[in-house]
């Protein structure tokens, strides 16, 4: 079996990006480079994401033209000779630049029997809705050369995640053919702050792979993503409350750990806001709210540890229709980062956060009204990387 791998290469004396090809006949252990296979002249085109199109019996490339806010799709027999296709943008959010675009079709939940629709991700350098990079999609049709969003679709962004930490999104092809999920995984870190994060060695992470599904909404179609059913086996012993009465005073919610998997059901009630309050053993705070009022969960971190750049304190929200006063939040935690799963994955938040040092404490409280809570929290086994 022979992999292929193409990636972009930096020709630093011309200054120009371009595409490159390398295989290995080893499984992996060692590669050897073909040589450049596309290049524009541009010192701005990457992040090439490769698929096999069987209606067009082609491989299908996506990548960019980073500075000018564009997608580009080439097409080719042998991965060798590119064809330009078309190009895509710029529309929806505009920034510094676009990146790591990833272009799939899937399923539409609450569709036609059989509707598939074709989901183009693109990252921005800047200006996303949590204030610096971050992800958006586009929806619609791809026929092999050209993708055209839907009907309908509209001019504003639509937002991958409402979070400052989760960039460059990019799913795997080719499950075994028995599994029909989409799963892909984002860079859980902002362009802002990412080279001033205080942490070491290491100063980024990743999120947890998620699958992505596509729902039609009263919106139109939107992507839902929860993390994958393999997480749920890392769970260890839960501990839950059933119908916890929520006031102004603080309740302690049942929740240890560093690592956590939580499942909580909150009828707001009659309460302006629910607070769930993250307190590490210095004071330090990290807040996930609901309020009703206004149609809206946050997460709040602008007291969440010592402070290190002006980027990262800041309070992120997801709009979230709640009429009803009930939401179901799925919440994984570790060292540094929260995932907020809202609605079965219809909206989510990521955003790291940084303890000032000891144990958290978890609790709850409601203002302006009653409110009641259901919580199971499960401690994540940890795994060995290597």
């Amino acid at each position: 079996m022979t992999l292929i791998a193409i990636y972009t290469g930096h020709n630093p004396g011309a200054k120009l990006q371009s595409q490159y090809l390398a295989y290995s006949n080893d499984r992996g252990r060692t590669w050897t480079v073909h040589g450049e296979v596309l290049s524009v002249g541009s010192p701005e085109f990457r992040d090439p994401k490769i698929f096999w199109h069987a209606p067009s019996n082609r491989w299908v490339m996506v990548a960019v033209m980073a500075l000018e806010n564009r997608a580009v799709i080439f097409t080719s027999p042998d991965l060798r000779q590119w064809t330009f296709a078309s190009s895509f943008g710029p529309a929806g959010g505009k920034g510094r630049n676009w990146e790591c675009p990833d272009l799939f079709e899937l399923p539409v939940e609450g569709g036609a029997p059989g509707e598939k629709r074709w989901v183009l991700g693109i990252n921005l350098g800047d200006n996303a809705v949590g204030g610096g990079s971050g992800g958006q999609y586009f929806v619609g049709d791809f026929d092999g050369k050209r993708f055209t969003p839907a009907a309908g679709w509209g001019s504003d962004p639509v937002w991958m995640d409402y979070g400052a930490d989760f960039y460059a999104a990019v799913s795997w092809n080719d499950l075994p053919k028995d599994d029909p999920r989409r799963i892909w995984i984002g860079w859980a870190n902002d362009w802002r702050y990412a080279e001033a994060i205080p942490t070491w060695p290491a100063r980024g992470l990743m999120t947890v792979p998620r699958t992505v599904t596509l729902r039609r909404t009263a919106q139109g179609y939107r992507i839902a993503q929860m993390p994958v059913r393999e997480v749920e086996t890392l769970r260890g012993t839960p501990r839950s409350a059933q119908g916890l009465r929520l006031g102004e005073q603080p309740v302690a919610l049942p929740v240890e750990g560093q690592s956590l998997d939580l499942q909580i059901d909150l009828d707001a009630g009659k309460a302006d806001q629910v607070a769930i309050v993250l307190t590490d053993e210095q004071g330090y705070q990290t807040v996930i709210g609901v309020n009703p009022a206004v149609n809206e969960v946050f997460v709040d971190r602008t007291r969440s540890g010592p402070h290190f750049h002006d980027g990262f304190p800041n309070r992120h929200v997801a709009p979230v229709d709640l009429k009803s006063g009930k939401v179901s939040l799925r919440v994984l935690v570790d060292e540094s980062i929260i995932e907020l799963f809202i609605n079965d994955g219809a909206q989510t938040i990521t955003d790291r956060f940084f303890r000032g040092g000891g144990k958290l404490r978890w609790s709850a409280a409601a203002l302006g009204g009653p409110a009641s809570m259901t919580i199971t929290a499960w401690p994540m086994r940890q795994e060995d990387a290597h």
